[in-house]
């Protein structure tokens, strides 16, 4: 058995374990919150509430034994969930106890891919084109943000999935989201990234920027 490969493979399953089972769970809803003006940053400060807190580790322990059951009742569709719970970690550090070897997939075809050969979508979001009064919901924009961070981080695992690019990473902040993959066919990507971007409604100003080993000068698409 290769044991670098059952180490990445088990590094992984956890990360995605964590996504399926705590990241998108209650504490998603938490996390949508206003910044607290008070214990923000500040350590010392009690956060959760016990009820918040029990409903957190409940809907946790659900899930894990949903995961776990289906892994022995149905491997198929437990590797389907946690290729699913995968397209969430892409921007996670791997496990503190994890020595795993170079990633085969950072080689393309037999050559080692640069990190200034891929496509950049830039996603800008402003908090005042959402109304939280008018909608009923008191934290729209951050459910709408986190929503599309989920959808933007699936179609990245998607492109790396096919190997059509060997990476992705997808970040969101207050001022909108990024997804950045890198493949040595920046065109490739670009064109899978518009079929499915088409489908998404992106916010205005949205654009993908292609760069390449070969040019000094990347170039920036606007996607509406």
């Amino acid at each position: 058995m290769d044991i670098n490969a059952a180490k990445r493979r088990i590094a992984v399953e956890a990360k995605a374990l964590v996504a399926l089972a705590f990241r998108n769970g209650p504490v998603e809803d938490l996390h949508a919150g206003k910044t607290c003006p008070t214990c923000h940053g500040q350590p010392g400060y009690s956060r959760i509430t016990d009820e918040e807190m029990k409903r957190i580790m409940k809907s946790a322990v659900d899930q894990l034994y949903r995961l776990r059951c289906l892994k022995v009742e149905d491997a198929r569709m437990y590797e389907s969930e946690i290729g699913s719970g995968e397209a969430y970690t892409a921007g996670w550090d791997e496990p503190l106890a994890a020595r795993c070897s170079p990633d085969p997939g950072e080689r393309m075809h037999g050559r080692t891919v640069g990190l200034d050969s891929g496509v950049l979508v830039n996603v800008p979001l402003r908090s005042d084109d959402f109304n939280a009064q008018e909608s009923g919901q008191p934290y729209v924009f951050e459910q709408y943000r986190n929503r599309l961070e989920q959808l933007l981080s699936y179609v990245g695992f998607t492109i790396r999935h096919r190997r059509i690019a060997v990476s992705y990473k997808c970040e969101a902040d207050q001022d909108g989201l990024r997804l950045l993959l890198i493949g040595a066919d920046a065109a490739g990507i670009q064109a899978e990234l518009v079929a499915y971007l088409q489908a998404l409604r992106l916010p205005r100003s949205s654009r993908l920027t292609l760069f390449r080993n070969s040019s000094s000068q990347p170039t920036v698409i606007h996607l509406n």
